[in-house]
């Protein structure tokens, strides 16, 4: 049920109930509806909590997974610069190793 639904059918049970001659039948019908909508909406509520709840928990699962492959990265390069000779880490880099003979890529 759309707010403009909601409202229009609020209104006509106030009208109703105001009336001289209230009809009970459609003031009933006009109260189930309502229940209705407003049990489809609490339900429709929670399922989208329940849902907003379940992205957090792989949201913040899948952060801790990333950071710990963050810091496992950070250790390997660690462990590569200590692998280096001292001659090796003041040695300035050669780009040309890079590439072979005809000017590609290696």
């Amino acid at each position: 049920m759309t707010r403009e639904e909601y409202n229009t059918k609020s209104a006509e049970l106030i009208a109703e109930i105001g009336a001289e001659q209230p009809d009970n039948g459609k003031i009933s019908e006009s109260l189930a509806e309502l229940r209705e909508a407003f049990q489809y909406e609490v339900t429709r509520a929670e399922t989208a909590e329940k849902q907003a709840e379940e992205l957090k928990s792989k949201n913040e699962s899948l952060q801790a997974a990333n950071m710990s492959l963050f810091l496992k990265s950070g250790e390997i390069i660690k462990q590569t610069e200590q692998q280096k000779t001292p001659e090796d880490r003041d040695k300035p880099f050669d780009f040309n190793t890079l590439f072979n003979e005809k000017g590609e890529l290696i």
